[in-house]
């Protein structure tokens, strides 16, 4: 078996402990994965901050890089998420703060329907049979949760620009019409009736 010297520690190591490096004449680091890891656990902060400017300097290339693996493996992607529907979900969540025990906690609590219309999910998960699970409806300001809403209501919240105030209008509005139209019904029934 072949073997080589760390440069860090010194000490003689099989092959397998060390990371390949195409660099490098032999394909093969010239520090050992313990000493790597070691040295990466000391300057965590340094490595954290590198990795966060060279993602921030190299948008373009890791977007264009991730949308061609993405297609390359599109037929992994969709078995996996098809297996792991939770997983999948969980990860949806997490931009959201919570996680799916939580998210199925606040279901229970709001009986499996929509916190504004009381109606269970009717809209179709995108490009499936199945029904799709209740939105997240978030502040955008603060982005804590404030509770589960099917895709119309979420959509409407969305349109009034979460603003309160256009709601109480939008329902006034509805009201003074639907008076207006009761009016017009009853006059109408009246002089048919004369």
């Amino acid at each position: 078996m072949k073997t080589k010297v760390c440069l860090k520690c010194g000490k003689r190591k099989n092959l397998n402990h060390f990371a390949k490096n195409k660099k490098k004449k032999d394909g093969i680091d010239i520090y050992c994965k313990e000493c790597i890891k070691q040295y990466k656990d000391k300057n965590k902060e340094i490595f954290l901050k590198y990795a966060k400017e060279y993602r921030q300097s190299h948008q373009k290339q890791i977007k264009a890089y991730q949308k061609k693996y993405r297609l390359q493996h599109r037929k992994y992607f969709y078995d996996w998420k098809k297996e792991h529907p939770d997983e999948v979900y969980n990860s949806y969540l997490k931009k959201y703060g919570i996680t799916l025990k939580e998210y199925k906690k606040l279901l229970k609590r709001q009986n499996n329907v929509c916190a504004i219309c009381k109606q269970p999910e009717t809209q179709l998960a995108k490009g499936r049979k199945k029904i799709r699970q209740l939105s997240v409806d978030h502040n955008h300001n603060t982005t804590s949760v404030r509770g589960l809403l099917c895709d119309k209501c979420n959509r409407g919240l969305g349109v009034f620009r979460d603003n309160p105030k256009f709601l109480i209008n939008a329902a006034k509005y509805l009201i003074s019409s639907i008076k207006k139209e009761t009016k017009n019904v009853k006059t109408a029934k009246r002089t048919k009736s004369n």
